[in-house]
């Protein structure tokens, strides 16, 4: 009997002025923002869809 795969990603909310501050005092808060989304969006786009995911903010 084989147990699943499961990823779990921890991720700081993404607030405004909270995350990625110091790319935000040469891009300002909300480049730094859509960056972080987009990047959480890349990491989860490369797990694999057969693994079990858990997202934790």
């Amino acid at each position: 009997m084989s147990v699943p795969t499961r990823a779990i990603r921890m991720y700081k909310a993404p607030e405004l002025g909270c995350s990625k501050t110091r790319l935000a005092r040469s891009v300002g808060d909300w480049a730094a923002l859509k960056i972080y989304r987009w990047m959480g969006i890349m990491q989860l786009n490369v797990i694999p869809a057969e693994w079990e995911m858990e997202i934790r903010f």
